[in-house]
């Protein structure tokens, strides 16, 4: 009980708002993410020869990247948009976008992060320290007390609603806001983890496109185990990522292979990576991807 409530202090849950039984019991059901806590480093961009270790004993390299750019990532900046506030029917609506790094409209690009259940924008965006996106905006959408949808993501659709269609329109003003600053497709990096990417499938699967890369953090396509997804459009050979562990308690390796047979159906250049026993985590393979991405979006443009 006391790594729960430490996990939810370190996850900034808003006490706030938690006004009754309701609240508690979508609590109870969305405890945060713990990969944030045990906070895997990517071994890419730089080494610093210091390790630590996770649970399962095994150890990863820390990422350094030097005092320049952490420096250039240390502010966040919040952007609000006053046009809505939250309702039963759009409970995301009104609800921050997190930014960080070089400011939208002198970006050479951009990467859209989604959280997973439970946690906040603000842990996305430090990704930042260990990627290294020179020259790139981030930009990270909060869910209404953490949670983007209440039911599980290979729950019958209806379980999930209107939170789902309210997480969808949310992601849809990030991408607004990227696009009104001049940045085009091939230079948005779309990355979300748990929760979150399962939500960057679905959006990447409803608006195919040529984008900068898709990196799915141990996610799949929302939709119940007998789904059959139906598509149209092309990825245009995206660099794409899904990474997922065969003991992962929340996305099945089933759903994982059937979202790179649909994504590869719609000309992504998938990379599937399936890890034996590490759970439901972000991993450095994920993380060196991702860095490679930011690398190839930002020389595009120079």
């Amino acid at each position: 009980m006391l790594l729960f409530l430490h996990g939810w202090l370190r996850a900034g849950i808003e006490w706030s708002k938690i006004a009754g039984p309701a609240d508690w019991a979508e609590l109870m059901r969305s405890p945060p993410a713990f990969s944030f806590l045990r906070k895997r480093m990517a071994k890419t961009v730089s080494k610093c020869g210091r390790k630590s270790s996770s649970r399962d004993g095994s150890s990863s390299e820390h990422l350094c990247l030097g005092r320049e750019a952490h420096e250039n990532y240390r502010t966040t900046e919040i952007m609000t948009d006053g046009s809505a506030s939250s309702t039963p029917n759009d409970p995301h609506a009104g609800q921050p976008i997190k930014t960080r790094g070089v400011p939208l409209d002198a970006a050479e690009g951009a990467i859209l992060l989604i959280h997973g259940r439970g946690a906040r924008a603000a842990g996305m965006l430090q990704l930042a320290k260990e990627i290294d996106p020179t020259g790139l905006a981030l930009l990270a959408p909060q869910a209404r007390r953490g949670v983007w949808y209440p039911d599980r993501f290979m729950a019958p659709i209806e379980h999930n609603q209107p939170a789902l269609n309210s997480a969808r329109a949310c992601i849809e003003r990030a991408v607004t806001k990227i696009r009104a600053a001049d940045i085009d497709n091939s230079s948005l990096i779309l990355a979300g983890f748990s929760q979150g990417a399962c939500l960057t499938a679905d959006y990447a699967m409803r608006n195919p496109a040529a984008y900068g890369g898709i990196v799915l953090l141990s996610g799949g396509l929302i939709g119940e185990p007998t789904a059959e997804f139906t598509t149209e459009g092309s990825l245009e050979g995206t660099q794409m990522m899904l990474g997922v562990s065969d003991d992962d308690p929340h996305i099945p390796v089933k759903r994982a292979e059937t979202t790179v047979g649909v994504f590869r159906a719609m000309n992504a250049d998938v990379r599937f990576d399936l890890y034996e026993g590490r759970g439901h985590d972000v991993f450095p393979e994920e993380l060196s991807f991702l860095a490679e991405r930011c690398a190839a979006v930002t020389a595009s443009q120079r």
